[in-house]
């Protein structure tokens, strides 16, 4: 069990998913986004993978910047994985681009599970259990 706020980490999943959408449909061409969710080593890991374009390697380094974005359009403001990220963390969790995955585009969300409110890799828990 994840113990957080299920509508923060809700949000944080929707813009990490949206943004895979906003990437398939600039030019892939199966235009398809995988969603996969596992528990193991105490951690729960959930993946959001594209076939979209992928990340240039001079953009990797910046991705969790606020209004940081690769995408010239006027309404891509580039906040969502800063945002995205932002929340992970305060849950004591970790946000990042899988690097291994040379023919998607594979963001990584890892989460500690936790034991009647205490995280089973040593922090407290956040607020109720997910």
């Amino acid at each position: 069990m994840v113990w957080g706020s299920a509508p923060l980490l809700t949000q944080a999943l929707a813009r990490i998913v949206a943004n895979a959408r906003q990437s398939v449909s600039e030019g892939s061409h199966s235009r398809q986004v995988w969603l996969t969710a596992e528990a193991g080593g105490g951690t729960v890991r959930v993946t959001v993978r594209d076939d979209g374009a992928g990340v240039p390697r001079d953009a990797r380094d910046h991705l969790f910047e606020p209004f940081f974005t690769t995408h010239r359009s006027p309404d891509r403001m580039g906040l969502g994985l800063a945002v995205a990220h932002g929340i992970v963390e305060v849950h004591g969790g970790s946000l990042y681009l899988d690097v291994g995955d040379t023919l998607h585009t594979t963001f990584v969300i890892e989460l500690p599970i936790t034991v009647g409110g205490e995280s089973l890799t040593g922090g407290a828990g956040a607020i109720t259990p997910i």
